[in-house]
């Protein structure tokens, strides 16, 4: 995956969106973003800008602190880390306090 580092509108864009393949006949999309603080008890929200989502098909999704590495949806530690979507956002939520990590996040989706 090729890094762009494109900053656009407040959120620190990894990579662009690309065409990476087809999923059940649809064009299969990627688009990866930064995470740039963990949730403290609380939901973080990280735009994801795409238009007409269709089926979010799968996220790779990580924060790190610099010694711990916690892949997401991440149960246990200071707390639960749960991910969810909607038409705007990528949601990060947490029961405990991430403040301290950051990270990022790669997702997988088709458009409507």
């Amino acid at each position: 995956m090729a890094i762009v580092n494109i900053y656009e509108g407040g959120m620190d864009i990894v990579e662009a969106e690309t065409e990476v393949g087809t999923f059940l006949g649809q064009p299969l999309y990627r688009a990866a973003y930064s995470i740039v603080a963990g949730p403290n008890g609380a939901t973080v929200q990280i735009p994801h800008s795409i238009v007409g989502l269709g089926l979010m098909v799968d996220v790779w999704a990580m924060l790190t602190n610099g010694v711990e590495q916690l892949h997401l949806p991440h149960v246990g530690g200071a707390g639960d880390v749960s991910l969810s979507f909607d038409a705007t956002n990528v949601n990060v939520t947490s029961s405990g306090d991430y403040s301290g990590f950051a990270g990022g996040l790669v997702l997988f989706y088709t458009k409507a």
